[in-house]
């Protein structure tokens, strides 16, 4: 609920690798953001591997939503505050989903 929230007000960031994924599938970054207030679930809550990460392993949330148009969408992202304070929700992967 808090991550559709954070997407309706619009906090929400796309990394250059969702970006890429959805620019491959002919989406746009609004097809996403149509699709994570549509879904009924959170499909499943993985551990991030990254190396990149300073810190303790992020929690990734793996949505599937319809957008408007009735694509089925794939999103992965991470629940991030900023500098401020203010939490963000950023998609680490945005595509069509095959599911």
């Amino acid at each position: 609920m808090r991550i559709k929230r954070l997407v309706v007000r619009g906090e929400v960031r796309f990394s250059e690798k969702a970006r890429l994924e959805l620019e491959a599938d002919g989406l746009e970054p609004e097809d996403a953001i149509e699709s994570i207030p549509a879904a009924t679930t959170v499909q499943k809550i993985l551990r991030s591997r990254s190396e990149r990460r300073s810190t303790s392993r992020e929690k990734v949330h793996a949505i599937v939503g319809p957008t408007l148009a009735g694509i089925e969408v794939y999103t992965k992202g991470v629940l991030r505050k900023d500098g401020g304070g203010r939490l963000t929700y950023i998609l680490v992967s945005s595509k069509r989903s095959t599911t």
